[in-house]
């Protein structure tokens, strides 16, 4: 492996345990200026979805082959697409889908089920429920990371059939050091909130902050799942898509 690999994912691996750290042991105030509305954070899980997105999208074009043929004998993989448009979903949901940007009003149907005042679904209540269960866009959006970042690799690892299906259909697999990374990225975050207390950092902070602190903190998680999306991309395996 190159250094400079190695460097990058010593880097990544520093900051998805350096979060929970940060929110326990860095004065509460400072740490709201970084995970607050519009802060830093939140923006950067606007630009890295957008990112990732555009790369998807561009290594969608760049997989057309005259030689290989992908799944129902299509020319492109089409799973780089697929991705690209999740990517594209996440980063309208980030922005309200330009409420604020476009000075958008919130849809009446909104108001009317008392909903949290933002034109997105991920902050909304239940979509449907299944035996009882509330599915909420939150947790398919997490299951959708289990999926990919965690559960594929693994199988992709631990069963030969697995395998030869995955690359049958021309599945893109993201490398096992990811998807350990995103158990770490997991377990460090319950870890924090069981152990460390986290949400009683938060007693000096102005009323303002209230009530929005923790689905900021979610935002630190979720950054993290971002960061294991642009390494995935730069995976040596995708450069080939890339650039043959």
């Amino acid at each position: 492996m190159k250094r400079a690999n190695i460097y990058g994912l010593l880097f990544i691996f520093l900051i998805i345990i350096s979060y929970p750290l940060l929110l326990v042991y860095v004065p509460s105030a400072k740490v709201w200026n970084l995970i607050r509305e519009d802060g830093i954070i939140e923006n950067l899980q606007v630009v890295f979805p957008f990112m990732a997105a555009c790369l998807f999208f561009y290594i969608f074009f760049k997989s057309k082959s005259k030689k290989e043929k992908y799944l129902f004998g299509t020319k492109r993989n089409y799973f780089y697409l697929l991705l690209g448009i999740f990517s594209l979903i996440i980063v309208g949901e980030e922005i309200n889908w330009g409420q604020r940007l476009f000075n958008m009003n919130t849809p009446d149907w909104i108001f009317e089920k008392g909903l949290v005042e933002e034109i997105n679904v991920h902050n909304q209540g239940p979509l449907f429920y299944l035996f009882g269960i509330p599915v909420t866009a939150g947790r398919i959006y997490f299951l959708a990371c289990i999926l990919f970042f965690l559960f594929i690799p693994i199988v992709n690892q631990v069963s030969r059939k697995a395998k030869d299906f995955f690359q049958l259909i021309s599945l893109p697999i993201v490398p096992i050091f990811i998807a350990i990374y995103f158990m770490v990225n997991i377990s460090s975050w319950q870890i924090a909130d069981k152990f460390l207390n986290i949400n009683n950092r938060w007693k000096d902070l102005p009323e303002y902050a209230f009530g929005q602190t923790a689905m900021e903190c979610d935002g630190l998680e979720k950054l993290d799942r971002n960061l294991l999306t642009l390494k995935f991309l730069s995976h040596e395996k995708v450069k080939k898509n890339i650039y043959s």
